[in-house]
């Protein structure tokens, strides 16, 4: 591109959308950030970061700020069954408090508990300090059109009106769930569609834990209709988030109707102010084509899924991951004509498990309880009969939850979030070696191509993972591993960047159960092999994407 045209116009400025300004501004990629608001976060749609989107943050700077800054971390995190909070306590599974968590062995970060109120801004501050970055906010992208060169698109300033167009090399589409770029390019929506209107409350109050007498934690109420709402904490502290999770019947959601809403959760009136309430549809759909030409979708935008679980923004970090250094491979040229197809051959299949992984387990969660009837909130013997009936079904359930409980909520998708594999990838070169064992739950570390390569410490303080970023990483991994000159030779006439990094660790080689293995930019395997390949130049071709 020519003049101040960015090479990548990166349109929607949420977590997606910074995010992926961070991943191309590290490495000099010039972007900018079109967001048709003024970047202020109200609600927090999301306060889950898992594992793999925590490593993401420690390759950016900012893990120990979403870490410390994100929530009290004394908050005990104990699952809480409620009639109400003021009224019977149907079960309980205890949890310690972030700050008791430990760090699982399998990664260098833990998962955090940061709202999106918090995360963005902190995402925000990181994107502007990079030179290549430029945010622009309150302007709406209105058009785009592509050509063999790049993209023009049509701007509106939302404060003037005052209309532009901006030439960029490629567009990252990150405008979230109605997006009209993904509309005007006419790639439509698979999956079930609609699943439910739900509704969010947003409330303050300093005294929500002085009303009842059950504790920190995080709340489900049972009723007469069975498993109604949920309450979050979002800091911890003083900021509350009541979730109506039995299906709203409107989008109009009155100030008035909200408050009755969070009266009936505690079972009394109590001193709150209601911040925010919306209304909001729990959805499951995947985009058909990730791409269209030179505009590619992220996040929301690609797939639209249930928040039960929390994977949502976590599977679009995943996809600003795999793309970004795809888009900075090829505008710096040594990328070849197959890696950015392969964005969505590796990516749309993520996103189709976890957009159902997330459907599974919202439907789980509304059989919670049954539908108890009016007696389970009446004192008496019928009432005591039901609640108990209620309260067994509960453990059976909270005894499976129980998993990893002193590595944090949401460890029990360990292999969710560490173990997902980039199967029949055309830019992967596999060894040969089964599927591995992980499933939703079970991580295994193994550094199979296609694989998040496993995390080591190499000291107190470094990972192997802090190897990994920026180009192609080799590590020769005991010391009889073959020499890595033709490999630095090979890539040196394709332009490809690569370190190379030797160690003699039994443990870790034990872990990487090969001699040579060759890593991506975002951290996957890409190849493997105790000895050099008979053609180490064929080797880099599959991985950089040209190897027809």
């Amino acid at each position: 591109m020519h003049g101040d045209a960015p090479h990548v116009a990166i349109v929607g400025g949420g977590p997606v959308g910074l995010a992926t300004a961070i991943e191309l501004g590290l490495r000099g990629i010039s972007c900018v950030v079109l967001e048709q608001g003024d970047g202020q976060v109200g609600n927090a749609k999301f306060v889950d970061i898992n594992m793999r989107t925590m490593e993401f943050c420690r390759r950016w700077g900012i893990a120990d700020e979403v870490r410390d800054r994100g929530f009290n971390p004394d908050y005990a995190q104990d699952l809480i069954y409620v009639t109400t909070l003021t009224g019977y306590l149907l079960g309980r599974q205890p949890f310690p408090a972030f700050s008791q968590f430990r760090t699982p062995p399998t990664t260098p970060e833990r998962i955090a508990r940061c709202p999106q109120t918090i995360f963005d801004p902190i995402l925000r501050r990181t994107a502007e300090a990079l030179p290549a970055v430029r945010l622009r906010y309150q302007t709406r992208c209105e058009r785009v059109s592509q050509d063999g060169d790049g993209v023009t698109l049509t701007l509106v300033d939302t404060a003037t009106g005052k209309r532009e167009e901006l030439r960029a090399g490629y567009v990252a589409c990150c405008e979230g769930a109605n997006s009209s770029i993904r509309e005007t390019l006419g790639i439509g929506l698979d999956g079930a569609g609609t699943l439910s209107l739900n509704a969010n409350v947003v409330f303050f109050s300093e005294e929500f834990l002085r009303v009842h007498d059950k504790g920190p934690g995080f709340y489900t109420a049972i009723g007469p209709e069975g498993r109604w709402a949920s309450v979050l904490a979002i800091d911890g502290g003083t900021l509350w988030r009541l979730q109506l999770t039995k299906p709203f019947e409107t989008t109009v959601f009155p100030k008035a109707d909200a408050e009755a809403w969070v009266r009936r959760f505690m079972g009394r009136d109590f001193a709150f102010e209601v911040r925010s309430a919306i209304v909001w549809s729990r959805r499951e759909v995947v985009a058909a084509s990730y791409r269209s030409g030179r505009v590619f979708l992220l996040g929301d935008a690609a797939h639209q899924l249930s928040p039960t679980g929390g994977f949502g923004l976590n599977t679009g970090i995943g996809d600003v991951t795999n793309l970004a250094w795809k888009l900075a491979a090829v505008i710096d040229g040594w990328g070849g004509p197959e890696l950015l197809p392969s964005y969505e051959a590796e990516r749309k299949p993520i996103g189709t498990q976890n957009v159902a992984a997330a459907t599974g387990r919202w439907q789980h969660n509304e059989a919670v309880g049954g539908t108890p009837g009016p007696a389970i909130l009446e004192s008496g013997a019928e009432g005591d009969r039901v609640r108990a009936d209620v309260s067994a079904a509960l453990q059976r359930i909270l005894d499976r939850a129980n998993c990893g409980y002193d590595y944090g909520p949401r460890y029990e998708d360990a292999g969710m979030q560490l173990g997902y594999s980039y199967e029949n990838s055309p830019v992967i070169v596999p060894d040969g070696t089964p599927p591995p064992l992980n499933d939703h739950r079970t991580y295994y570390p193994i550094a199979r191509p296609g694989i998040r390569a496993p995390h080591f410490w190499l000291d107190e303080r470094t990972s192997i993972l802090d190897l990994f970023g920026t180009g192609f990483v080799l590590l020769r991994l005991s010391r009889h591993a073959p020499a890595a000159d033709v490999f630095v030779a090979a890539a040196a006439k394709r332009g490809v960047p690569l370190t190379v990094h030797s160690f003699d660790i039994p443990q870790l080689f034990h872990i990487y159960n090969r001699q040579l293995v060759l890593v991506r930019p975002d951290g996957h395997v890409a190849w493997r092999s105790d000895e050099l390949p008979t053609d180490a130049q064929h080797v880099l071709d599959v991985v950089r994407g040209s190897a027809a």
